[in-house]
């Protein structure tokens, strides 16, 4: 682990270089990091947050710099002994460069972008539960042939589509997650791919809103 954040920890990061190899290069565990520049570069994941089950017990913010990972530049814990993160992204780079997702979301927490951030992976961003709030950013899905959903318990199956709600009764989490998205842009290496998904396995309910209209799911 390049740098772990135990326990109400505030880590202010305005450079240098971060990496480990088969671990996560940055773990927050119920603390405060605030990422204004610098590189964080894995393997596997490159940061991820704990929380101790209390609203907000675990926060990043990052305002540039560029994440790198193979699996997820940024992840969760979707046990509810590990929720309660607040994660804000306005501005810097976050891509998986593997068949993950630059950000993946399984926790219930809070998960807010604004301003230019970039978010690239097979799936750019892929939400399981919480409250999600997109007011821009860029969302780029690298995946070059679309793949139909397929529930993965533990992780992700990414789709190709840039933006993935998955609904799936995740253990801990919120069952609805809710996703006011506007102002975003989106590349998609494969054009019958969409740029928000809304998919339903057992059940799952969300309420995903896509510059004012509610998406309706794809049952899985």
């Amino acid at each position: 682990c390049g740098l772990r954040a135990i326990a109400n920890a505030k880590v202010t990061i305005n450079g240098g270089t971060f990496e480990a190899d088969g671990s996560d290069a940055i773990r927050n565990n119920a603390s405060s990091v605030v990422m204004n520049d610098g590189l964080v570069r894995n393997s596997t994941w490159g940061v991820t947050l704990w929380g101790n089950g209390s609203s907000a017990s675990a926060s990043f913010v990052m305002n540039g710099g560029k994440i790198s990972a193979s699996s997820f530049g940024i992840s969760g814990n979707g046990l509810a002994e590990n929720a309660g993160t607040v994660i804000e992204i306005h501005g810097g780079e976050i891509e998986s460069t593997g068949k993950g997702a630059a950000v993946y979301h399984p926790q219930n927490g809070f998960f807010k972008v604004d301003g230019s951030p970039v978010f690239k992976g097979a799936s750019s961003l892929y939400i399981k539960s919480g409250t999600t709030s997109i007011n821009g950013g860029k969302f780029i899905a690298t995946l070059a042939e679309k793949a139909p959903y397929n529930f993965n318990g533990n992780g992700v199956n990414a789709t190709g589509d840039a933006i993935v709600v998955d609904a799936c009764n995740y253990p801990g989490g919120n069952p609805c997650v809710e996703a006011q998205i506007k102002g975003a842009t989106f590349e998609l290496a494969d054009s019958t791919a969409k740029k928000v998904a809304y998919y339903s396995h057992d059940n799952g309910a969300a309420v995903v809103v896509v510059d004012g209209k509610t998406l309706d799911p794809v049952i899985g």
